[in-house]
């Protein structure tokens, strides 16, 4: 099962790599990275009413839940979205930033 998430995950990277223009395939790309690496509520704290939110400095600095459970495919998915944001329009990528 690993092996095929790493294969799927090269193939992405080199499909990012390959193509001149990267922004048709946002929309399909940038959330399931989002979901794989587990980064839309990266600190948990999106269903916590205001008050019970800590100040930044109590924040946690370990993230604990992850959907991918191999750092490999992680590093490579980070590598992804380095890949992403260094060869896309600043404009093309702001739905995706909240």
């Amino acid at each position: 099962m690993e092996k095929s998430r790493e294969l799927a995950a090269l193939i992405i990277k080199e499909f990012v790599t390959q193509v001149d223009d990267i922004t048709l395939s946002l929309p399909y790309i940038v959330p399931v990275l989002v979901d794989r690496l587990n980064a839309d509520d990266l600190e948990g704290l999106d269903s916590l009413p205001d008050f019970m939110k800590p100040r930044p400095e109590q924040r946690a600095l370990v993230h604990t839940n992850l959907n991918e459970p191999s750092e490999e495919i992680r590093m490579l998915l980070a590598e992804i979205y380095t890949l992403l944001v260094n060869s896309t329009d600043w404009i093309c990528l702001r739905p995706y930033i909240d």
